[in-house]
């Protein structure tokens, strides 16, 4: 148990040393010197506790942040599951993942394109945009009226729900600065512990209680909790139909007095209704 303990201390104490080796104080270090004190006072249960709870914590820290990323994807997805193909036995509906390039989608009046491709035939308003043959049409857009036959670019389904993951993982660099002065307070939290421990150590002489010091840390929850509050912000705005594309533009919105929507559409749905119904000539409603 003790071999394997230290086997299994190796990874976690080179994460520190390599953080000291780049002249920096961050988590890691304290993780590193908590196990490598317990192992050194020969407490291997403590190093061995140490770092179960360090391997579970990163565990929960990547699924909450995969989840989040999943949901925020999915709620951004086009959410098109089959399509109607045609082929020489006529039009076929199949899942929008057996759509391949060069296949005929067609796509009638109130549906979603369900990827992007270029007008064969037909004629179709796309947008508020009169669209015939030879014109390009994007995925995510909705024929308000006619019928087309478009040509398929590239392939869907898991191609695209990627490329929504990848621009939300982009969007993670667009850190607001509540987030940058988080992850800052964080690094700036390594030095303050380890002057605890000294001072600990030093007015009781118990290591014990040194070491609790080390792994007493709430760097961790800093860097995580940021992070996730914003990605939880984008996932909820986008539940209705809002597209953010970083935490600094949720930042901006705040302070924002006056807001500009550039065209119609934008506010209004083309799904009129009725409000009331006028009789006239002695009829009632």
């Amino acid at each position: 148990a003790a071999a394997y303990t230290v086997w299994r201390s190796i990874a976690f104490v080179w994460k520190g040393v390599r953080c000291l080796l780049h002249r920096k104080l961050e988590v890691e270090v304290l993780d590193a010197l908590s196990i490598t004190a317990s192992l050194l006072r020969g407490d291997y249960s403590t190093a061995g506790s140490v770092m179960f709870l360090l391997t579970v914590g990163s565990l929960l820290e990547e699924w909450t942040r995969k989840k989040s990323l999943d949901d925020l994807a999915r709620s951004m997805a086009l959410n098109v599951d089959k399509v109607w193909v045609r082929t020489l036995q006529g039009e076929v509906l199949v899942p929008l993942t057996r759509v391949h390039a060069g296949d005929e989608v067609v796509v009638r009046s109130g549906n979603m394109i369900p990827l992007d491709g270029t007008v064969l035939e037909g004629e179709a308003m796309v947008n508020q945009a009169a669209l015939t043959a030879g014109a390009t049409v994007y995925a995510g857009t909705v024929v308000e009226e006619g019928e087309c036959v478009l040509v398929a670019k590239a392939e869907g389904g898991a191609n695209r729900y990627d490329k929504i993951v990848a621009m939300i993982e982009e969007s993670e660099k667009l850190k607001s600065g509540t987030e940058n002065r988080a992850l800052l307070l964080a690094d700036r939290l390594v030095p303050w512990c380890l002057a605890g421990t000294v001072a600990t150590y030093a007015f009781t002489r118990n290591v014990t209680r040194a070491i609790s010091i080390l792994m007493v840390d709430f760097s961790c929850a800093l860097k995580l909790s940021m992070p996730l509050a914003v990605l939880s912000a984008m996932r909820e705005c986008g539940e209705y139909h809002i597209t953010v594309k970083g935490g600094k533009y949720l930042e901006a919105l705040a302070k924002a007095d006056t807001i500009v929507f550039d065209k119609t559409g934008t506010l209004t749905y083309a799904t009129p209704t009725v409000a009331a119904v006028i009789p006239f000539g002695g009829h009632d409603e």
